[in-house]
């Protein structure tokens, strides 16, 4: 739950990119039933900032209609901005190393409302903002998640050439001492309880599954994006995905507890 600075509480509901495009494009009606389904029921729809990027990199970039749908639209509706992914995954290591007691998912939350009389409420002032002080890092950040698309392609076709299986275990191992070799190396040599970091856990089964599962469908940048996107769903009380991630979510239940507890919506429930 988060509680907004009138006083009002809403459940956190992630929203991944493609159920927020449906609602600004609102083809069939997706916003006003998302309004009155879930806004006048008290849930606030939470916006990754990966969701920012690509919808604001929707050609032309930055001027495209969905993207000014996106800012209209937001800006009407109490709304939550979830700061970048290793906001959330640095807590995660430091509660692990006992510099904090526990993860506080308000600090990574930027909160938004029309009723707010302050530019830090004004989700267009904030989001337009953002992304003139940050415009050359967005441009590097969407050449890097394409090129890592194309490396995570290259995997699997490698995998698949050779007909090695990649077991779950293993990879996750290799994934976690990656991931700690860049984020905190004094993690490398330690035995950990991979429980202990759920949104790392879950962006570990997210890119497993995008790579090694079932689906034979190229890997892209929107596969990139929907892996970091995954960081925040164990700290959600609701998520809103497309078919793909919310069978993702129910598969890997038993490596992620809090996931049990999590409300899971897609694209029918605002059709």
């Amino acid at each position: 739950m988060f509680t907004f600075p009138n006083g009002n509480q809403y459940k956190l509901l992630l929203l991944d990119t493609n159920i927020l495009s449906n609602i600004c494009k609102n083809k069939t009606g997706e916003k006003e039933n998302f309004i009155s389904r879930f806004i006048d029921k008290k849930y606030a729809p939470c916006i990754a900032f990966q969701s920012v990027l690509e919808i604001y990199n929707a050609e032309p970039k930055g001027k495209s209609a969905l993207f000014e749908s996106f800012i209209k639209v937001f800006s009407e509706i109490p709304t939550l901005l979830l700061y970048p992914y290793r906001s959330l995954t640095s807590q995660e290591i430091e509660v692990y190393l006992g510099k904090n007691n526990e993860i506080d998912i308000s600090s990574i939350i930027n909160a938004f409302s029309a009723f707010g009389k302050h530019k830090t409420y004004d989700f267009e002032y904030w989001i337009l903002t953002m992304i003139s002080r940050l415009q050359s890092t967005i441009d590097l950040t969407d050449t890097e998640i394409k090129s890592e698309a194309r490396n995570w392609q290259s995997e699997r076709s490698y995998y698949k050439s050779k007909h090695i299986p990649v077991l779950y275990p293993a990879y996750e191992k290799q994934f976690f001492s990656i991931f700690f070799d860049s984020e905190c190396p004094a993690l490398l040599k330690a035995t950990f309880n991979p429980q202990s970091f759920k949104a790392i856990r879950m962006m570990c089964v997210t890119k497993y599954d995008r790579i090694h599962g079932k689906s034979n469908k190229s890997v892209g940048a929107n596969d990139i994006c929907d892996t970091i996107i995954s960081a925040y769903i164990p700290y959600m009380d609701a998520i809103m995905m497309e078919k793909h991630q919310i069978e993702v979510v129910k598969q890997n239940i038993s490596k992620i507890d809090s996931l049990r507890q999590i409300e899971r919506f897609g694209m029918s429930d605002i059709k």
